[in-house]
């Protein structure tokens, strides 16, 4: 079954969001090294509820330096990460420190290709609609 008929199964068709980041637009403006490439980031709100919260899923694929970017690709590849989250209901694909999608991690805070209950980021919130309560 492919990743669209996944979601349809599940009555999420439509509801996930995507968007692109640029390594090089993530780090600082004195950095010099080579960290250039492009990541592609799928979040689904999954049926799940964590109290009155909905239990949100992401899915990262990265584009190597090396590679041309095909965004039909990858969000393919990070909608399969974020439904393998919705399914398993668990982190998975550890990103590693030898690569350059490493810099996910220490500028995002993101450790897993694929995360079950992610926090989202500000711009997440944004795309997903979230309302953050503030306190009265």
């Amino acid at each position: 079954m492919n990743n669209e008929a996944k979601l349809a199964a599940r009555g999420l068709q439509g509801k996930e969001k995507y968007y692109y980041l640029k390594f090089e637009d993530l780090m600082p403006k004195n950095y010099h090294g080579y960290l250039f490439g492009v990541a592609t980031v799928c979040v689904i709100p999954s049926l799940w509820k964590k109290g009155e919260a909905t239990i949100y899923t992401r899915g990262v694929a990265f584009c190597s330096p090396r590679d041309q970017f095909n965004r039909r690709q990858g969000r393919n590849i990070a909608l399969g990460r974020a439904i393998q989250a919705i399914e398993s209901h668990l982190n998975s694909g550890r990103i590693g420190s030898k690569n350059p999608s490493y810099i996910l991690v220490r500028i995002q805070h993101w450790i897993c290709l694929s995360e079950w209950n992610a926090i989202l980021t500000k711009y997440e919130k944004k795309i997903m609609k979230v309302k953050t309560l503030l306190p009265s």
